[in-house]
């Protein structure tokens, strides 16, 4: 999945060069793949050892697990359930300082790109893991777990996408490029909205959807670095200054 995303992510950066439209830039693109790279151990490490972990106490203290069986319907509740644990993750991680430190890393890039989905945090898949595990621990089959895993994610990252244009009645139902551009936009009002991974249905349930078309400005106010080890350590030092702050 990852080298079909790198394919697409080069292709999109050509064709913008074709254009020479800026959506691209060759530092932010160079540093969110190098990011990428570098985080594909936690990428695989994380869920595996959690996966582990969770399958071991699950074993020893809950022997309903996977109980849930495999049917289209188990899918597709799974589906809606790991999404929602998502958007509850998301929202999380934009109210709590903590969490936002680690989140700070993927708003950081100043442009809107398929590039931006690789922008993300070393840190910040322990949390969402920790998250999805509910799931594991309610019953569902390690297969349809990481089958689900597999596809939330990389829709996720193909909402990042600059060209591809859904139709307008497809965002009645699932996050789209459109729609989730708005969350990326430097206005702290749109970065509080929009936070659908895969279905929108969770952001109009709960007040925190967006219809702003007018967003040309990306990333957080004041900030501009693509130095791929500072965009992980300059959150957690300020983080770490304000708690030194607090305690004085």
């Amino acid at each position: 999945i990852l080298i079909v995303l790198f394919a697409l992510t080069f292709l999109e950066s050509l064709y913008s060069l074709y254009k020479k439209d800026s959506i691209y830039a060759f530092q932010s693109t160079k540093t969110n793949m190098i990011t990428q790279v570098f985080g594909f151990t936690k990428d695989l490490l994380v869920p595996s050892l959690g996966i582990l972990g969770i399958i071991t106490l699950a074993n020893s203290y809950l022997p309903h697990v996977y109980s849930v069986p495999i049917t289209i319907s188990t899918f597709v509740l799974c589906l809606f359930l790991m999404d929602f644990l998502y958007y509850l993750y998301h929202v999380i991680s934009h109210k709590f300082l903590l969490f936002w430190t680690f989140h700070f890393v993927h708003h950081s890039d100043t442009k809107f790109n398929l590039s931006v989905g690789f922008r993300s945090s070393w840190f910040e898949m322990i949390g969402l893991f920790t998250m999805y595990s509910l799931l594991l621990i309610a019953g569902f089959p390690l297969v349809l777990f990481v089958t689900v895993f597999s596809i939330t994610s990389t829709y996720q990252f193909l909402t990042h996408a600059r060209y591809f244009r859904a139709p307008e009645w497809f965002t009645y139902l699932f996050v789209t490029q459109q729609y989730h551009l708005v969350h990326h936009g430097i206005e702290m009002k749109d970065q509080n909205s929009n936070f659908g991974g895969v279905f929108t249905l969770w952001d109009r349930l709960f007040g925190t959807y967006s219809t702003n078309k007018n967003v040309k400005v990306f990333g957080i106010e004041g900030y501009s670095q693509n130095n791929f080890i500072k965009i992980q350590t300059d959150p957690m030092v300020t983080y770490c200054k304000k708690l030194f702050k607090v305690a004085k």
